[in-house]
């Protein structure tokens, strides 16, 4: 970049000095990336597990590792109530320990499965839209304990659905309940947990599991199916007795978070696609995924190639796509600049394969491009888009290829500069670093700034549920009302009462609290939704660090 006037050497002084404030401004927000996790995994783990576990958890991620004597001092908790907050993370899969060279057994917790918390509806919701009302239930049990045995989680299902009838009858056989397990645990939705060893003079068992038994079924024996008749009043899952026939050792299981981020990537790969082309076009890259999905390692940068014949096979059964559409439709994949898909062999037709890391690039720039679109406008995100286009690029060439005055093109370019939205990258011709014999490259460090939008939203996700038990905290007394209002019309409907005694309850509630409570409806509403956009940038923008081998 070359300035050709009097003020050149002010404007490269003044340059210089804004690279250096974005210096320390970037190791600024790398360590209140960490703050914001923090806040935002305090807020979760008290909404979900209460103050106690909450303290115990914020201490171990300030300090690190501590063992158990040293976090009751620190949280100044009684030792009884310390081992039962670290026996709940544990189980959740939130907490590990260890045994450390002094000998002493430490404690560390674990933040990224904290911040799932906020997740947990959408796995539930997941699992219902593969596996129905079942499979909900039995995500569902599994997330809200942690680790189950398969036998205890079955029949919790099936009281569950037993209660859900109301006469105490379940019409869905306990059989149906364990297939649909087999399917979750055979699409590998739900996973063995470790099993304990103890050694000898040991503090710490050591955990063990064998990959090729993560996802082995256990056999379980259905029995005592008749001994006691329906005039007893028992419900049918109170009759059941489930038995484990494969093994003599107490078999936990748990959800496998890995499996369902690699479903909500594969969908969120397949909306962008649709978004882009059509719905076909989004058939064709569907079909390419699920047939991958058992012959690849789910996290590698492309899947394993799929043959044409093959993949015309399943369009054909499925989608009854001809071979000459699929063939446009690959064609078009192919040659768009996204590169979802490539082409990589020639044999039998041609061998075709999804990029994963490059559709999580673009996914994660139009998250980018759209923020700034947002925050500065659209002529800066113009020069924005122009920098992810040609990388690094002067100022002059700037001006030049935004078709802008200079002026305007200095000022929305140092804009996104001072907000980190683009870094300089400085190239200088002489040993002494003068201002005056150095280039000064604008360009998008996409990974930095992926790292800044996830902290972003890490601070707004903890802001929208601060708001939201401030909103449900303000009218706590017009919402308790409220319940009792409907568990007494509850309670009138079920004993047969008549309209005139539940419109007199009902009247409890006057027309300006019905009109407050519908605004604390829609405000929760609102935030509620926001709250899943959030989760859903969150999770672009992870699995795009995860993808390049970021933490």
């Amino acid at each position: 970049m070359t300035f050709r006037n009097q003020h050149g050497g002010a404007r490269r002084s003044r340059v210089v000095l804004l690279i250096f404030m974005l210096k320390v401004n970037r190791n600024l927000i790398e360590k209140k990336m960490s703050k914001n996790q923090i806040m935002l995994c305090s807020s979760l783990l008290k909404e979900h597990f209460g103050e106690i576990v909450q303290k115990v958890a914020i201490m171990l991620k300030k300090y690190g590792s501590r063992p158990l004597r040293i976090i009751a001092q620190e949280t100044m908790l009684p030792l009884r109530k310390v081992k039962q907050s670290l026996r709940v993370l544990i189980q959740h899969d939130m907490a590990e320990f260890e045994l450390n060279k002094k000998g002493f057994v430490e404690y560390t917790v674990k933040l990224e499965n904290i911040l799932l918390l906020h997740r947990y509806p959408r796995y539930i919701y997941c699992a219902k839209t593969l596996y129905g009302d079942i499979g909900e239930l039995l995500v569902e049990e599994i997330l809200n304990n942690g680790m189950m045995t398969m036998e205890v989680v079955i029949q919790k299902v099936s009281e569950r659905l037993a209660e859900a009838t109301g006469d105490g009858k379940a019409d869905i056989p306990i059989s149906s309940i364990k297939e649909k397990f087999n399917n979750l645990v055979q699409s590998h939705f739900i996973k063995r947990c470790p099993m304990t060893e103890w050694e000898e003079n040991s503090l710490v068992p050591s955990m063990y599991l064998q990959e090729h038994e993560m996802f082995r079924i256990c056999e379980l024996e259905i029995y005592a199916l008749n001994e006691v008749s329906d005039d007893e009043g028992l419900p049918p899952a109170k009759k059941l007795k489930l038995r484990n026939t494969s093994t003599k050792e107490t078999i936990y299981w748990r959800v496998n978070f890995d499996r369902f981020h690699q479903y909500f990537r594969d969908q969120c790969i397949i909306k962008a696609v649709i978004s882009r082309f059509d719905n076909k076009t989004g058939d064709v890259v569907r079909t390419l995924l699920r047939l991958v999905e058992t012959r690849s390692n789910p996290w590698v940068e492309t899947t394993n190639p799929v043959p044409r014949h093959e993949l015309l096979q399943m369009l054909i059964k499925e989608s009854n796509i001809t071979a000459d559409e699929m063939d446009a439709y690959l064609a078009v994949l192919i040659d768009d600049s996204t590169s979802f898909v490539s082409r990589v062999d020639e044999r039998g037709g041609g061998m075709y394969v999804v990029n994963i890391k490059k559709s999580l690039q673009k996914l994660s720039e139009a998250i980018a491009i759209s923020v700034v679109q947002d925050k500065f406008g659209s002529k800066c995100c113009r020069v924005f888009r122009l920098l992810l286009m040609k990388r690094y690029l002067e100022m002059k060439q700037i001006e030049d290829l935004s078709v802008m005055l200079p002026k305007d093109a200095k000022e929305y370019t140092y804009k996104m500069l001072q907000e980190n939205f683009i870094t300089v990258q400085e190239i200088p011709r002489t040993p002494d670093h003068a201002p005056s014999r150095t280039f000064f490259l604008f360009h998008v460090d996409l990974v930095q700034l992926c790292r800044s939008l996830l902290d972003r939203c890490y601070k707004v996700m903890f802001n929208s549920i601060c708001h939201r038990e401030f909103i449900n905290r303000e009218h706590k007394r017009l919402l308790e009302k409220k319940q009792r209002v409907e568990a007494i019309t509850a309670t009138l409907q079920q004993s047969g009462a008549d309209s005139t005694q539940i419109q007199e309850v009902e009247d409890m509630i006057s027309p300006p609290e019905h009109a407050q409570l519908e605004r604390v409806k829609q405000n929760t509403n609102k935030l509620e939704h926001s709250e899943i956009q959030l989760d859903e940038t969150i999770f672009t923008l992870s699995m795009w660090l995860k993808a390049i081998g970021e933490k």
